[in-house]
């Protein structure tokens, strides 16, 4: 094995970095990656920064059909947790009911989330538009996706018509042909399935749906060195494609690591109507596959045995529910036959509500429904019912009482304990309830870093700060992308200022310039750091500088709040921050400004944090459009915030009436704020 190191390369003085160009090459001398700097900007110069996002208008705002057809299309592109493609779509259809492209649109949605009759009617409307007066549409997109939905109603004759006429249009040539490979396969047409398999890989020679199609096909004609060179080909685009091997053993093999691969390719055996390719390849799959048994069973079903396909169902019903989780369309239709030829088995409507619920979520909850009502001790049942409760309008309090009952059927998932106090919260349930249920399940909740990061925000609520801090300072805490389940940064620092404020109290300064100190300070185990800006030194350097003054250290107080009035709030996303990020530190900025004698500049931080309050009591905010990850939150959550940020600003204009008064609001309101909480005890 050959060694990693570093040799030296001689270079002429004078050279610049950007005249330096770095390339690896392999043996035969192709460069495969390479680099080279940009020339330095002039003294005092920047390149210009390409432009902003800017967050969309509301559809109603947006001038055009276009555009709503252009934000719909960008909000497919770039997947937002806060806004959906669905109503810019729609919104253009209430201007242009027959409009082409945003009916296209909306039905392909429609389609991918299983709603094939609702697409169709799209699309019949944007087909009759592009087809008037004789017309032969340049774009075959409409007329494509309109014999997708009639192949996925069982309407193959209707289907083959327009994958006929989007055939025309090179762009869907291959996909247009194909799919109407698969429809001639199913009526029994070998030799048309053959053709339209060789136009589909005239226009794609890499179309590998089309090559294992082709393969099966030939097999079937006896012509088996034939389809030995269309799977070779299909090895040749994509070696580790299983497609390409009719070597039961090794198929075996790859379909007990990746069971999925084995579905998709019995799928596409029956979406062709190769009943007995499919049954061969479930064959190969593990025994203990739930979804590979309800195939079997709707495979059963098509061969005219019910009695066997009923003993699949019931086979399939009867195994483990864990690591199940259908996503294939094609599914939809085998579930709804299990169902209906077993309606009482509770297994089957559950799995289809998970492969629905981001689809229809409303049909996924009646499914779910029905699975509690036959199997009433199925738990996961009732917890994914108090996720979709949860996520309807006024739906927390049916959530809680599904949760609750999950609970009380399995006490050992503490995921659901940190749910359920979720939704406490999102219900204002009092802290000792919250407390309790934690306290009762302590075991559980050790389980999961996101439960006892709940059970830590509790203690501290609770005045338990030193309770919270052990905890913290013991446990390992994981976090991932995103990480927006917990927040053990916001846990650590409030439970140490709430210690330092208890040891200001006691005359301890000392020790509490330490907590202070240590609140933006976190220790290896927590797996996060502070941030360069967006954190809450503000708040924590603030009150460190009280403890350095109360101490005798004034000079140490001074830089203190030098650091903080100096921090950078928000994120690069938004500098300037609202209230549900940040704007609250602009109060212990300014404090910090006035102990430097600063009180103009202080000012002018309280009237910006009174501002944004104002601004987002009005319900303007933009960044919801920048959210990666997490959930929403309640209205009421935001409001809260706003509350405070009002409250605080008031405090520190000298305004204690108004202040006091916005503070309660936010209490009650959130009664969980712990700023608004402490602010208002200093007004008592």
């Amino acid at each position: 094995m050959s060694r990693i190191g570093r040799l030296p390369v001689p270079i002429p003085a004078g050279v610049k970095p950007h005249e330096l160009r770095a390339s690896l090459a392999d043996a035969a001398g192709r460069e495969l990656v390479a680099w080279q700097p940009e020339p330095e900007s002039a003294p005092g110069s920047k390149p210009p920064l390409p432009p902003a996002v800017v967050p969309p208008k509301p559809p109603k705002d947006v001038a055009t059909t276009e555009e709503l057809y252009l934000t719909g299309l960008r909000l497919e592109q770039f997947h937002n947790p806060a806004l959906e493609p669905d109503p810019y779509y729609e919104e253009a259809l209430r201007r242009d009911p027959n409009d082409v492209r945003n009916n296209t649109a909306l039905a392909i949605l429609y389609i991918r989330r299983g709603r094939f009759a609702d697409a169709e009617t799209h699309l019949r409307r944007a087909v009759a538009r592009l087809t008037a007066n004789y017309t032969r549409p340049k774009d075959g997109d409409a007329l494509y996706y309109l014999g997708l939905a009639l192949q996925h109603q069982g309407r193959a004759r209707e289907a083959e018509e327009w994958f006929q006429r989007a055939a025309w249009n090179h762009a869907w040539k291959a996909a247009s042909h194909f799919r109407i490979a698969q429809i001639r396969a199913a009526a029994g047409d070998l030799e048309g399935a053959l053709d339209h398999c060789e136009r589909a890989l005239e226009t794609n020679s890499r179309h590998t749906p089309a090559l294992f199609l082709k393969s099966m096909l030939l097999e079937r004609e006896g012509r088996g060195a034939e389809a030995a060179q269309a799977r070779q080909r299909i090895q040749a685009i994509d070696p580790i494609d299983p497609r390409a091997s009719r070597d039961g053993a090794e198929l075996t093999r790859i379909f007990r690591e990746q069971p999925a691969e084995g579905l998709e390719m019995a799928l596409e055996c029956l979406e062709a109507g190769m009943l007995l390719e499919a049954n061969w390849l479930l064959d190969r799959m593990p025994q203990t596959n739930v979804q590979a048994r309800y195939l079997r069973g709707w495979l059963m079903q098509r061969f005219g045995q019910p009695e066997t396909a009923a003993a699949h169902y019931r086979l399939a019903s009867s195994l483990p529910h864990d690591y199940v989780f259908p996503f294939q369309i094609e599914m939809i239709r085998v579930l709804r036959d299990a169902i209906a030829a077993q309606p009482q088995d509770p297994r089957a409507p559950y799995y289809l509500g998970l492969l629905l619920y981001d689809r229809q979520p409303e049909e996924a909850v009646r499914l779910w429904q029905r699975t509690v009502t036959l199997e009433p001790g199925f738990a996961i049942a009732w917890r994914n019912l108090a996720v979709a409760f949860s996520r309807q309008d006024g739906g927390v309090p049916r959530a809680i009482e599904a949760l609750e009952k999950a609970i009380s059927l399995r006490q050992d998932d503490a995921l659901y304990l940190f749910e359920l106090d979720r939704l406490y919260e999102f219900a204002r349930a009092p802290l000792e309830k919250r407390l309790a249920l934690f306290e009762k399940h302590r075991q559980t909740a050790e389980r999961r870093d996101d439960s006892m990061s709940r059970l830590v925000t509790l203690l501290t609520l609770a005045g338990r700060h030193d309770e919270a801090i052990r905890i913290l300072e013991k446990r390992h805490f994981h976090l991932w992308e995103g990480g927006a389940r917990f927040n053990v940064q916001d846990a650590w620092t409030d439970a140490h200022l709430l210690r330092g404020h208890a040891r200001m109290a006691a005359r301890d300064y000392e020790s509490a310039w330490k907590d202070y100190v240590a609140a933006v300070e976190f220790p290896e185990n927590l797996e996060v750091t502070r941030g360069y800006r967006g954190s809450r030194l503000p708040e924590a350097y603030y009150w460190a500088g009280l403890a350095a003054e109360a101490a005798g250290r004034k000079d140490e107080a001074a830089r203190l709040w030098k650091e903080s009035a100096g921090a950078l709030l928000g994120s690069d996303e938004e500098p300037h921050p609202g209230v549900d990020a940040g704007a609250v530190l602009l109060y212990y900025q300014a404090r910090s400004l006035e102990k430097l004698g600063q009180n103009a500049r202080a000012r002018q931080l309280y009237e910006a944090l009174l501002a944004a309050a104002r601004q987002a009591l009005a319900g303007r905010s933009e960044s919801a459009f920048f959210a990666k990850f997490g959930e929403g939150r309640p209205p009421w959550m935001r409001q809260a915030n706003a509350r405070l940020a009002a409250g605080l600003a008031f405090l520190g204009l000298g305004d204690r009436n108004s202040a006091r008064e916005e503070l309660k609001k936010a209490l009650e309101l959130n009664p969980y704020l712990l700023e608004a909480r402490l602010r208002l005890e200093e007004l008592r």
